[in-house]
């Protein structure tokens, strides 16, 4: 990603790199040990699909989408970046990126290294092993960004690089530290929106790998993310939601049982009215009866 321009904007995209001699006089200075940028970029909406980087970079690549969507290839996995997902990719590394045509990503991206570097990816990884993470959007973050161009548009005073890299630790930890708390409500999110996505489906049969791929969710993370949240299984769940709905066909609605059970994507009447008396504590028959006559139907 590393891109020969000192720091300036081309067609709506922000570039910042030091030049070779300029980095080493920076990298020379006690006070640019911990962290150092040699890059720095921001790209809005861009459909750039990279023919990929075969060594990978000299540095660390931490790469923020903010909006679109877009896929990064790491060692022949492949990643997929949302709305405020951010990963750190480690140098040496071969990697490729594609932005979503249908979608085109805006992606803030750095290469930095220095005394913090490696620590700081390391804390970006879970059991080790490398992940996509999401933070919610702060404006902030952006205005910290912003004044790191802003800094490189100035020339190369040593004093104003200083505060440009300790903006730029500011940056990164902003991304790394975030609370955990952001990630669980983002999940909470995706269990209201799939909870809306069975409403809204309620005649349809689904596995839990299916509701799970639906939110873009690992299955047995999604399982347990559901439960904890409703506290009940996503297709237990959804079998609850569709006897309520069911309660208010027998209460309202003429058809028989078997052409009720068919709507709502069962093909066995029998478990059907097993799973409507468990919960309702009345076989369909006797509900139908009783709310019949409750709401005076013919």
């Amino acid at each position: 990603m590393e891109i020969a321009a000192k720091g300036k904007k081309v067609k709506g995209h922000t570039l910042v790199v030091l030049p070779a001699h300029i980095k080493q006089q920076v990298a020379d200075n006690p006070m640019n040990r911990n962290m150092l940028l040699t890059a720095a970029g921001y790209f809005p909406r861009a459909v750039n699909n990279s023919p990929g980087r075969r060594s990978g970079s000299n540095d660390y690549t931490l790469i923020y989408c903010t909006e679109g969507t877009g896929t990064i290839n790491l060692k022949d996995k492949e990643y997929e970046l949302r709305s405020n997902d951010f990963i750190i990719i480690p140098p040496k590394t071969p990697y490729r990126y594609e932005s979503s045509a249908a979608d085109p990503w805006s992606i803030y991206w750095v290469n930095f290294k220095g005394e913090l570097a490696a620590g700081l990816y390391n804390r970006s990884l879970l059991n080790g092993r490398q992940r996509v993470h999401w933070v919610p959007y702060d404006e902030n973050r952006i205005k910290v960004f912003d004044e790191i161009c802003r800094i490189s548009e100035q020339g190369y005073d040593q004093r104003e690089i200083e505060k440009m890299n300790f903006y730029l630790l500011h940056f990164i930890t902003s991304l790394v530290y975030h609370e955990e708390k952001e990630q669980i409500e983002r999940d909470a999110d995706a269990i209201s929106k799939s909870i809306v996505f069975m409403r809204n489906n309620i005649g349809q049969k689904y596995e839990v790998k299916e509701l799970a791929a639906q939110q873009g969710l690992p299955p047995a993370y999604y399982s347990a993310r559901f439960k904890k949240e409703t506290g009940m299984s996503p297709i237990k769940y959804f079998n609850k939601l569709k006897i309520q709905k069911a309660a208010g066909y027998l209460s309202f609605d003429n058809r028989n049982i078997k052409s009720i059970c068919a709507d709502l994507g069962f093909d066995d009447q029998y478990y059907f009215s097993r799973l409507f008396t468990q919960i309702n504590g009345l076989s369909p028959s006797k509900y139908r009866q009783k709310f019949r006559k409750h709401n005076d139907i013919a």
